[in-house]
């Protein structure tokens, strides 16, 4: 099977096509204003943490009856980089930087999650 010449067309604007639509996804979720790291223990919420500049290179200790684990913030970013735990996999699973985006630590039942506050935003809620 040959293909055509509308063939060929069809197949570049395809590809021009994803290659924008991938672009614009990825700079979507750039902004800091309204993100925020939402701490959960046991599945019940502890703390919320507004991204800002002032946090940048903050550490945050979090200790409770199931485990230690130390936060650090970076620019847009949160990730573990201390664990009571025996596998450490949440220190494995490394930055996170978009909304919906979450570190697990079963044994120490941690929940790091970035959340987007929804309220003077003009964007449906089904997107996040």
């Amino acid at each position: 099977m040959k293909l055509t010449k509308g063939d060929k067309i069809l197949i570049v604007v395809l590809v021009i096509f994803s290659l924008f639509f991938a672009y614009y996804m990825s700079t979507v979720d750039k902004g800091i204003e309204g993100k925020y790291v939402s701490v959960q223990i046991n599945g019940k919420e502890i703390n919320k943490i507004p991204f800002s500049d002032k946090i940048i290179g903050e550490q945050l200790e979090i200790e409770t009856e199931f485990g230690r684990n130390v936060l650090e913030f970076g620019e847009n970013e949160v990730k573990i980089i201390e664990a009571s735990c025996l596998d450490k996999l949440c220190i494995k699973q490394g930055s996170i930087t978009k909304v919906g985006e979450l570190i697990v630590c079963l044994p120490n039942r941690l929940v790091i999650e970035i959340k987007h506050d929804n309220s003077n935003s003009q964007i449906d809620n089904v997107i996040f």
